[in-house]
């Protein structure tokens, strides 16, 4: 666990939280705790979301996961910043993810943070960035190092947004950017693109993107748009 997390933990232990969620000062975000709860309600999944282990471990069932349908998520305390498995301590929510979760036994409580996310925030921070960034992520060309450099500034990030407190919203959604644009990189990346839209028309969709930054000067409609997509109008509007 890096140290803005460990610092973070540690701040949580003097609040009275109450089992399961708890709010915090974003709407979006909610703190996560129990002592001798074993089945956690998670989220709906109606938008997707960011589930961040602190300390303990918690069990996912989903047969889609692993062979065993069961994917367990741990705070790797017990390990250094420059060795731990940082996808492990996280994951990002799509259609089969289950509405509860286990949180497995354990001597101390369990904490966690879980952002949720807005789908059209996702889309602008997908179309707006760089060409090849956007395409190594549609493609799945990004190396393991590479997702996992991501997966700890993803961490950092929320850590981030949850101790600055910021007054100002368009700073904390600057972060909330920042925290996308990295979830979108990392190892569960093509997890976040299943909950947006669908795979084989996200390439399509941001090449016409990418086409409209480059001519923006030009005269042309959604029919034009579509046709260079190799879209229907009526797949393009949705």
């Amino acid at each position: 666990m890096t140290q803005s997390l460990c610092a973070l933990l540690h701040s949580l232990y003097s609040l009275p939280l109450t089992q399961g969620a708890n709010p915090t000062h974003l709407s979006s975000l909610s703190l996560y705790h129990s002592k001798d709860l074993q089945r956690l309600e998670l989220p709906s999944t109606k938008n997707p979301f960011i589930f961040v282990v602190l300390q303990g471990r918690l069990a996912l069932h989903n047969p889609l996961h692993t062979p065993f349908g069961i994917r367990i998520y741990t705070d790797n305390t017990n390990y250094t910043s420059n060795t731990v498995n940082t996808n492990n301590q996280y994951f990002i929510s799509n259609l089969t993810t289950p509405l509860k979760a286990s949180v497995m036994p354990s001597k101390e409580s369990f904490y966690a943070l879980c952002l949720s996310l807005d789908r059209k925030e996702c889309m602008q921070v997908l179309l707006h960035m760089e060409t090849s960034t956007a395409t190594s992520i549609i493609k799945q060309t990004r190396t393991s190092k590479q997702r996992q450099d991501c997966d700890s500034a993803l961490l950092e990030s929320l850590a981030r947004l949850f101790s600055q407190r910021l007054d100002s919203i368009f700073l904390q959604s600057l972060i909330i950017k920042e925290i996308i644009y990295h979830a979108l990189r990392g190892t569960y990346g093509n997890a976040l693109l299943d909950t947006l839209t669908k795979v084989r028309e996200l390439d399509s969709i941001y090449k016409a993107n990418a086409w409209i930054k480059e001519h923006f000067a030009r005269n042309f409609t959604v029919k034009d748009l579509a046709k260079r997509s190799a879209m229907s109008v009526s797949a393009f509007h949705k």
